[in-house]
């Protein structure tokens, strides 16, 4: 079985790294509650802003997920903040290590309309290009959008060769989310199709200057695309890492 570790399209967050691993079965359910809580609670800016959305007094909330906590988190609770933050029923149960890594992108007011933690399809690039069906699919761990869909990274030009921070390498799995389409900016990495080559995929680093768009890989061995023309598909919210 292969295991993967984190990625995200958050190059200007200290806390994201690749050392995101899926599996542990050491911790206790009130652990693996705690660290999914002060997660969520570290997404949303603070312990304060978490209350304030869970409908909770602060100091409540440094009893469960403080420094020195008094108290677990019991079934209602966790079912509560779930219903308040947008994930799905369980998700707070399950153990995504999310407190060493925070891979996780931002949950805040407006996250009802996406899910977090679902299947989507998963492709290959040949698939894609093919215009072909999948049957595979693959747990989304980052809040995403409807049509959201993983891609199997092929070649070296998207892994970073100076920082794991933000790093696709030959085997990973990215995350495109289409309903992004339309909201990305200067320096996102971006899915995409390549008209002159019969609309072949492709994601890059998205860079804007003076007016013009242009893709950069982040490999800077290999050249950007000055001068081919794209049609921008979705954002790459994340990637699972190989190991």
């Amino acid at each position: 079985m292969a295991m993967y570790s984190f990625s995200t399209n958050c190059d200007n967050n200290p806390q994201t790294t690749a050392g995101w691993v899926m599996t542990n079965t050491y911790k206790t359910i009130h652990e693996i509650r705690r660290e999914n809580t002060r997660a969520l609670a570290r997404q949303v800016g603070s312990n304060a802003s978490f209350a304030r959305l869970i409908g909770r007094e602060p100091t409540q909330i440094s009893r469960f997920i403080g420094k020195n906590p008094t108290v677990n988190i019991g079934d209602d609770l966790a079912r509560h903040i779930e219903e308040k933050m947008s994930v799905p029923h369980g998700w707070i149960d399950q153990d995504w290590n999310l407190e060493k890594n925070l891979g996780l992108t931002v949950l805040n007011e407006s996250a009802a309309k996406y899910a977090v933690a679902e299947e989507v399809p998963h492709y290959t690039v040949e698939q894609l290009n093919a215009g072909a069906a999948t049957k595979n699919t693959v747990k989304c761990p980052f809040k995403h959008g409807p049509g959201t869909f993983a891609v199997t990274v092929e070649g070296p030009a998207m892994s970073a060769t100076y920082s794991a921070r933000q790093t696709y390498p030959d085997g990973s799995i990215i995350f495109v989310d289409p309903t992004l389409e339309d909201k990305v900016e200067h320096m996102d990495i971006v899915a995409a199709t390549l008209p002159d080559s019969k609309d072949a995929f492709t994601f890059r680093r998205l860079q804007i200057e003076a007016g013009q768009s242009y893709l950069v890989p982040i490999n800077p061995q290999f050249p950007p695309m000055l001068d081919r023309p794209f049609n921008i598909i979705g954002k790459v919210i994340g990637g699972l890492l190989p190991h």
